[in-house]
């Protein structure tokens, strides 16, 4: 409920920057709530995997999930050298978050 009062206070802020904090409000909402089961890394949409590839150079995913609300969010985490990384994609190819592992 206090989300929900927050996101429709942003969103009489007008403008798209009000639009804005309410969808990432939202979407950060969701992530919160998603459980996720474990996968096989070459379960994870090829879409996702290309986006991958393409903005994490010379990184590996070394763990895979998918989000068990069918939203076909994944989590995956990647690896380069000591670094890691948690990334959270939309089956679509789209980031959604990064965090440092």
């Amino acid at each position: 409920m206090k989300e929900l009062l927050i996101i429709s206070f942003l969103m009489a802020l007008g403008g798209s920057a009000g639009e804005s904090i309410a969808h990432n409000a939202q979407q950060l909402n969701i992530n919160q709530k998603n459980n996720y089961r474990k996968i096989k890394i070459d379960e994870v949409s090829a879409n996702v995997l290309k986006a991958i590839s393409d903005n994490y150079i010379g990184y590996t995913v070394i763990e895979a999930y998918i989000s068990e609300e069918e939203t076909g969010e994944y989590k995956l985490v990647l690896k380069k050298e000591e670094k890691q990384l948690v990334v959270y994609y939309k089956s679509s190819g789209e980031l959604i978050k990064q965090d440092v592992k």
